[in-house]
């Protein structure tokens, strides 16, 4: 079994069009007018999956947006079909491995997909973040899953940036719901937002005393791999910790992810 990544100007894009229209699966149809009216563009691709002989046996796309409007995730995996005589190989699994496989190598460190399928995709790493109602039927829910494709971010445009915020969670005060303390100032900065539609969450050390607002330098990003938020770590006048003493500090949260303190352009 072979998977390929094709554009428009691959010379069996037009085959895989047909393919995904006569399929079993009603959203084929979508797939294949979203591909004849050239609505991929740029990195999107179509994903093909084809045996030895050359048959066609399923597909997946992966594209910047999906179905769910004003959302931030990015990028999707999506379409994602296996024709039945195929079924039971673990195909659908490679496929999704292929499509992230793909993002991480454009720079997206996670992926995302969206079904209202439960049990399905958990088993291929994917974790659920998110559920909102189906566009076309509000009574019905989509879930947002997303899996971390191995890539670490680029921070290297995020580092040494001066950032101004506010402290929601001051030194000395508990976590509303968890309950534990916080023994540094958490808060967010002002005007960027994060992947998850709120602003950016940031650690401020450095500082021995509870306050409200800040205004300092980006010195690492702590990046989380089970969830889709990175923590910006920031200091008043930029001065450096010592990766040591920075997860030292920040233990106490980030004690319930798995990460690693990103300083560079990995």
């Amino acid at each position: 079994m072979t998977i390929v990544p094709l554009t428009c100007a691959d010379a069996r894009w037009e085959a895989v069009a047909d393919y995904a229209a006569a399929c079993s699966w009603g959203a084929g149809s979508l797939l294949a007018q979203r591909m004849r009216s050239g609505a991929f563009n740029d990195w999107e691709r179509v994903f093909a999956a084809f045996t030895d002989d050359g048959e066609l046996a399923g597909y997946c796309t992966l594209a910047a947006e999906d179905c769910l409007p004003d959302v931030t995730y990015t990028p999707y995996i999506g379409m994602v079909f296996v024709g039945e005589p195929h079924r039971g190989h673990r195909l659908s699994e490679a496929l999704l491995k292929t499509a992230s496989d793909y993002a991480a190598s454009l720079g997206f460190c996670r992926v995302f997909l969206v079904s209202d399928h439960v049990g399905l995709y958990e088993k291929y790493g994917f974790q659920k973040i998110d559920e909102r109602p189906a566009p076309w039927n509000p009574e019905r829910t989509e879930t947002v899953f997303f899996h971390h494709t191995g890539r670490l971010p680029d921070v290297s445009t995020i580092i040494g940036r001066t950032v101004s915020g506010h402290i929601d969670r001051p030194m000395g005060s508990r976590h509303p719901k968890a309950g534990f303390l916080y023994p540094v100032n958490y808060g967010y900065i002002d005007g960027v937002p994060a992947m998850d539609g709120d602003e950016q969450d940031a650690y401020l050390l450095g500082v021995d005393e509870p306050v409200q607002t800040f205004t300092g330098k980006i010195i690492a990003v702590y990046h989380r791999f089970d969830d889709i938020e990175d923590k910006w770590i920031i200091t008043p006048d930029g001065t450096d910790i010592p990766d040591e003493e920075i997860l030292r500090q920040i233990q106490f949260q980030e004690q319930f992810f798995h990460g690693q303190l990103c300083r560079r352009d990995p």
